[in-house]
């Protein structure tokens, strides 16, 4: 077994967090200055995006913003030299054409427009809407569903346009702080696939109460990402997921305390065509969950990466009846088999009675992390590997920042 190093556990586990608070990755744009134009002269972008000028040929130039050769003090910015630059964000409440001119060149035509695209129309729950299903009845494709913090007893949602993000609101670790609640009686939570659901995501949502699917996918591939998945009873095929003819992507999901009965299990893959890749569930925990086979695969392909398998009591935490490639996880301290049927092993995957400690800061082996880890850390200051913590190469200041953040009782 391979031994884990959890000073990279806690940087890896704050830097995950991070990205996932984050909504949207701005993009940079380039435009050259030449002998008397723009190139290219009409750019889209977005709010929050970078536009970089850079001096290419032809006598000294400026980027100034206004029309028909008057400056309106948005921005300015001399390109004299080669190599030289001029960098404008764009402000996040900007909004339609945004026109700008060489000032020596202006005469020559020497001008540019920036369009700025306006983002995708959000549908607040429950500001806007006071339920989830009222805001999806009105998505049209493209929208986001934003969900506010708290609980929504709601069930028999289906999505019904294309690239539709439904997010839920999430806490201070990262987590989501929104639930759906089946109360026991519902089959379906929420169900893609109805109709035209290509490219939907799905983010950020607790999912409890069923007795049926929590979630149930047909065809496309959806994205499913940091969901929690727990409390749902059922002796159905997939009690918290079942997806057929689809190539959904589940990851950095939980299901956790999940029972299916004897003949059910929790994440269930099949295919009707039997060419269908299947899913991909990377970097999902499955602990604590009880049922046929945790995750099932059926007359499909399937990718099980970088996951952990934990405590739970099945015949098998994976059970294929088809393929299944299987990296970089963990199984530990399950009831039964780790993998029964046809897997290919992509290497990196763990097998053992009992499981390693996972703790963030969990340095010197108090599951704490205080003092003592801090200085593990300043031991590897200014060093190329052992606190490297966001990936530039070195542990400095802003290594320390991230272990400082994650600090008290390790849970």
């Amino acid at each position: 077994m391979r031994e884990r190093n959890p000073l990279r556990y806690i940087c890896t586990s704050i830097v995950a967090t991070l990205v996932l608070a984050a909504f949207a990755v701005a993009d940079t744009h380039t435009v050259l200055a030449n002998d008397t134009s723009f190139a290219p002269d009409a750019i889209d972008v977005a709010p929050g995006d970078t536009i970089i000028w850079q001096y290419n040929s032809g006598y000294p130039h400026t980027v100034t913003s206004g029309i028909a050769c008057a400056a309106d003090g948005l921005f300015h910015g001399e390109l004299q030299n080669g190599g030289d630059t001029f960098t404008w964000e764009v402000p996040l409440d900007a909004s339609g054409d945004i026109p700008y001119f060489c000032q020596p060149h202006c005469g020559m035509g020497m001008d540019g427009i920036i369009t700025i695209l306006s983002g995708p129309t959000v549908l607040n729950v429950p500001a806007d809407y006071p339920t989830i299903e009222s805001a999806i009845l009105a998505a049209t494709p493209g929208n986001v569903i934003a969900i506010a913090q708290g609980t929504y007893y709601e069930s028999g949602l289906m999505t019904g346009v294309p690239n539709l993000t439904i997010t839920g609101a999430i806490d201070a670790n990262g987590s989501p702080a929104v639930t759906i609640d089946g109360q026991g009686t519902a089959n379906i939570l929420l169900g893609i696939g109805q109709v035209d659901s290509s490219g939907t995501t799905v983010e950020n949502i607790t999912f409890t109460g069923s007795i049926g699917n929590a979630l149930w996918i047909y065809h496309y591939a959806p994205t499913i990402r940091n969901c929690t998945f727990t409390g749902i009873t059922s002796e159905w095929e997939g009690a918290a997921i079942w997806s057929s003819d689809s190539e959904a992507l589940i990851e950095d999901c939980r299901f956790v305390g999940n029972d299916a009965g004897d003949s059910g299990n929790i994440l269930f893959n099949k295919s009707i065509s039997g060419d269908n890749p299947g899913l991909l569930a990377r970097s999902c925990s499955f602990e604590d969950n009880a049922g046929h086979a945790i995750a099932q695969i059926r007359h499909t392909t399937a990718g099980i990466q970088g996951c952990t398998f934990r405590n739970n009591t099945a015949t098998a935490a994976i059970s294929s009846a088809g393929m299944v490639m299987v990296s970089d996880t963990l199984f530990c301290e399950n009831d039964a088999a780790a993998i029964e049927g046809p897997w290919d092993d992509g290497g990196g995957n763990e097998f053992g009675d009992v499981c390693p400690v996972d703790c963030p800061g969990y340095l010197n082996g108090d599951a704490t992390i205080g003092v003592d880890d801090l200085l593990t850390l300043l031991e590897a200051f200014q060093a190329s590997d052992g606190g490297d913590c966001d990936g530039d190469g070195d542990t400095d200041v802003d290594d320390l920042l991230l272990l400082v953040s994650a600090w008290g009782d390790c849970l």
